[in-house]
């Protein structure tokens, strides 16, 4: 059996997507999965050992991510034309490996979301992800998904079959968890963790940090992520919170002591595929506050804290109540533990695995 995965999703340093790849190529049985990136600045595939070269020497310029997957296809293609493989796994949503496949290898493809379809106001609809996911669903023998509530949207809305489509829950990395240190500081801090587009509601937690402050002035908010914009520093001026907000960009031991330390970790997006940082938290016993949409309370169950992301006085009471010493924090501390230790990158590749050998032929 011979996986092969593309370069597609490499492009970016860090994600959700890329570092699920990577984890699937470390804990799927030796020799079965090869990657074809060969230009990346992605952090995950150094730390995994991958031999890979930063594409442009790290120079920073428009059009940059375009140009760095249009130059790796000509090493893929070069790749796919062997054709000794028994399936492909594309990584992101571009079809142009479908040309050189032969009709003999199996075609996989891994949907995290529908949010193009769920939450269509809050991108540009003129995008081309859009088509490119549609056509990709179209192409695939097989479709991957991280949550129950992704597979019943993805099904609804480009009509797919419930058999096409399966769930495979992601993992963590427990061991680096475990050995992590918490942070030293004395600061008191709440934590978010991702990008910051529209649908993440980041301005909404911003709000209820600053109504936060008003009742206990020493919190502190760390965001991790992108540094932070023009745009997003004069939104904390204006809400009169810039000096109380740290923008990080840490690696992931670093990632885990920042959860051990925290007084809680919040999510408010209005919708997610999975969510990785929910199971990270959990694991590192941070009291975790999640907005009641999508699929989170499907991924935490009830070992975390539920407010509604349009309600802002809610999310800042529940960040104050489990910000302070209690039985609640204790509770969500023992729960969330229990509930992590269920998601592991080695059940996930195991899982994928099987698909796999479903689709050889």
């Amino acid at each position: 059996m011979k996986v092969i995965f593309d370069h597609l999703c490499f492009w970016q340093r860090y994600g959700g997507v890329p570092r699920y790849f990577v984890e699937l190529y470390k804990h799927l049985p030796k020799q079965t999965v090869e990657m074809t990136v060969r230009f990346s600045d992605n952090e995950y595939l150094r730390s995994a050992g991958l031999k890979v070269r930063p594409f442009a020497g790290r120079w920073e310029f428009r059009g940059r991510s375009r140009l760095e997957k249009q130059w790796g296809k000509i090493f893929s293609i070069a790749r796919l034309m062997r054709r000794d493989y028994d399936v492909y796994h594309q990584t992101h949503y571009d079809c142009y490996a479908y040309h050189f496949l032969s009709p003999s290898v199996g075609r996989v493809t891994t949907l995290h979301d529908a949010n193009f379809f769920t939450h269509e106001a809050l991108y540009n609809p003129s995008s081309s992800l859009r088509r490119e996911m549609i056509r990709s669903a179209e192409l695939a023998d097989h479709i991957i998904t991280v949550s129950n509530y992704s597979k019943q949207k993805i099904c609804h809305y480009l009509g797919c079959a419930e058999q096409k489509v399966s769930v495979i829950y992601h993992g963590i990395d427990h061991a680096l968890c475990r050995q992590a240190e918490p942070l030293a500081t004395h600061e008191r801090y709440i934590l978010y963790v991702g990008a910051r587009n529209a649908y993440k509601n980041f301005s909404g937690l911003c709000d209820a940090f600053a109504l936060a402050r008003l009742r206990e002035p020493s919190l502190r908010l760390y965001c991790c992520g992108a540094q932070s914009s023009n745009a997003e520093r004069e939104m904390l001026r204006k809400k009169g919170i810039e000096r109380n907000v740290r923008f990080l960009s840490p690696t992931d031991s670093e990632l885990f002591s920042l959860y051990k330390s925290a007084r809680c970790f919040v999510f408010p997006s209005f919708a997610e595929g999975f969510g990785l940082p929910i199971i990270e938290a959990m694991a590192a016993g941070c009291p975790t506050l999640l907005a009641e949409r999508s699929c989170f309370p499907e991924i935490a169950d009830t070992a975390a804290q539920y407010f509604n992301p349009e309600d802002v006085e809610e999310m800042c009471d529940k960040i104050l109540e489990c910000s302070e010493e209690g039985s609640l924090r204790e509770r969500l501390i023992a729960a969330g533990r229990a509930r992590a230790a269920q998601f592991t990158w080695r059940r996930s590749a195991e899982e994928h695995m099987k698909i796999y050998n479903t689709l050889r032929r």
